[in-house]
Order: C-alpha cells, then sequence, then structure tokens
C-alpha cells in the first residue's frame, strides 16, 4: 500500500547560555490533547519536558521542534511539512495548530524534539527523540451533494448560504486547455477557459445570483462579482481560510498560513496568456461580471478587471437557489 505522509513543522533556532538545571539526562517531550477547529484542523498541546544534558556540554544550543503526521502509524520526521510557526524554546507548553488535506481520514501524529549542541569547536552533536503517538479522524465539510457532469464526478461544499463546487471545473469546450498542454494538469486542476467560452454565449451579468449557466451543469451557474464578494465575506477576507493547506499543490511561499478552514480548497491552477504561467502560486477565477471578471487568490484576495477576455483562468460554479 502506497504511504501517504503528511506533518507539520515548527523550527525554532536560537543560541543560549546553558541553563543551570535539568530533568533528563535525555531529550523528552510529551505529545498532548487537542481541540477540534475545523472538520480538517486542530490546536494541539505539547510539552518540552526536557532539553536533555548534553546542552551542557556545549557553548549554546538550538532546539528544533515539531509535529509529524501520517496516515499510517508511527509518523518520522521525513514525512511531508504542511505549516511552519515560531514557538519559545523553553521549557513548558506550546500550542501548535494542525491543518490536514484529507477528509474522513485517520491520522496518527507524534510530536519530535531535536536538540542541536555547538561544542567547543564549532560543529555540533544532536540529539532526538520523539512524543507519544495519537490519532485523530478528521470529518467531511458540508455538503450539497456530488455531481455527475461532462464524465466527471465533482464534491460540493455549503459556505454560508451558498454551495460551491469543491473542485475547478474540468469539461473539454472549445478554447479551453490544460496548464502546459498536459492532461495531467487537467486532472488535477481542471481546465483554463477564456472568458467568452466560459459564458457560452451568454452576455456578462452583474445579479446576484448572476443567471448565467455558462458552461456550468444544469441548476448551476457562473459566480458574478457580488456573489464572489459573498463567499469572501463569509471567510472574513482571509484568503487562506480558502486555499487548500499544505504544499502537495502550492509553493511554500505562497501557502505557508493556509489552513482550508471554509472547505472551498481553491487551487493554483494558475493562468494562460499567449503562455502559461502561475502554476502553483496562484488560483485564478472568471466572474460573469463584465466590470470585475476576475478573482485572484495569492497571499491576499484581488478583484481586477481584465479586458482582455482571450485570457484564460479557471472556473467554479455555484449552485441555483
Amino acid at each position: 500500500m502506497k504511504r501517504k505522509m503528511l506533518g507539520v513543522s515548527i523550527m525554532i533556532i536560537l543560541i543560549m547560555g546553558c541553563e543551570k538545571d535539568y530533568i533528563s539526562k535525555d531529550p523528552m517531550i510529551k505529545t498532548g490533547d487537542f481541540t477540534i477547529v475545523s472538520p480538517i484542523e486542530i490546536n494541539i498541546r505539547g510539552e518540552i519536558i526536557s532539553h536533555g544534558s548534553q546542552i551542557y556540554q556545549g557553548v549554546g544550543f538550538s532546539v528544533f521542534y515539531n509535529y509529524y503526521c501520517s496516515t499510517e502509524p508511527n509518523p518520522t520526521k521525513y514525512d511531508e511539512h504542511l505549516s511552519w510557526g515560531l514557538q519559545s524554546p523553553n521549557l513548558g507548553e506550546f500550542i501548535c495548530p494542525l491543518y490536514f488535506q484529507s477528509e474522513n481520514t485517520k491520522y496518527y501524529i507524534r510530536s519530535y524534539l531535536l536538540i542541536a549542541t555547538e561544542t567547543q569547536n564549532g560543529t555540533y552533536l544532536e540529539e532526538e527523540v520523539y512524543g507519544d503517538e495519537i490519532s485523530f479522524t478528521t470529518s467531511a465539510f458540508h455538503s450539497c451533494g456530488d455531481i455527475s457532469y461532462g464524465g466527471k464526478t465533482y464534491k460540493t461544499v455549503v459556505i454560508g448560504e451558498q454551495c460551491w463546487m469543491k473542485e475547478n471545473l474540468s469539461l473539454e469546450t472549445e478554447n479551453s486547455n490544460c496548464y502546459d498542454d498536459d492532461p495531467v494538469n487537467c486532472e488535477t486542476y481542471g481546465r483554463l477557459y477564456d472568458w467568452n467560452s466560459m459564458m457560452n454565449g451568454s452576455q456578462g451579468s452583474e445579479l446576484v445570483p448572476s443567471g448565467v449557466q455558462g458552461i456550468c451543469p444544469d441548476g448551476w451557474h457562473i459566480p458574478s462579482y457580488g456573489e464572489w464578494r459573498i463567499l469572501v465575506a463569509h471567510v472574513e477576507g482571509d484568503v487562506n481560510k480558502m486555499k487548500e493547506s499544505g504544499y502537495k499543490h502550492w509553493y511554500y511561499y505562497y501557502n505557508f498560513k493556509a489552513n482550508n478552514r471554509s472547505g472551498f480548497t481553491a487551487l493554483p491552477g494558475g493562468g494562460k496568456s499567449s503562455s502559461y504561467y502561475g502554476l502553483h502560486e496562484a488560483a485564478k477565477f472568471w466572474t460573469s461580471s463584465k466590470d470585475v471578471t476576475f478573482v485572484g487568490l495569492y497571499d491576499e484576495i484581488r478583484y481586477l478587471p481584465y479586458s482582455e477576455k482571450e485570457y484564460s483562468f479557471s472556473v467554479r460554479c455555484v449552485k441555483d437557489k
């Protein structure tokens, strides 16, 4: 069975003077309890019990501690990192947010502590230890049911009073493309459409709801700028609540704060002008509106008028009321 590994890492590198007292000869860390924040997010406690006795043999020490997670028991430091943060390296408790990518999935979690002691000659001696293992099973976001359309089944998510496709549309139409003309990218990020192809002969609409079916399935429509604004208001303008967490699809720099708390699961499918650009960096979506035609999710939410409607971006459909 293929091993799926997910992890969360917190790093602190500080040079400190030696302490007077210690509890144990070996470093010790404890995996604590957790509280549930969303179906795929928890806040978990940990405790650094001891830095170990090795630190007294050097001129300073660095502390590296984190949580690693996996869908199989006994996660290790080789698991994929999902997010970074900073905490105090002092002995005692700390709290860390953990974000998971998959719903209805059991994850195994262990804390980890690495002590690197600097010696007189400038080299480092390292000691590492794991804490106890616990598990957490993610749950599902509220859905309005899967949709089968154009040979593919799409997940959905209810956010406020709206129901959105949880995936980018991947219906093959004239003037639509896979990023870099690679069908594998269509499987993950959906297709890229120019504005006119997406509208499928309809005129622009500023209404809420837009009333423009475009290339969406029956009972669904292309969201207007106003409908995007309703979604953004529900997540309090926080782009991190809309983007898929982790670095499986996003570059670290653009996604280290993402938590996908809304379940929208925005993917960075990039765009196309005279060439392809922005894969792994930005999620770009058309609207049905003539004036504000484009919504971009970067490290912030951007609304832009695009007169170049021959550009190609991703499409999400929203359900009719």
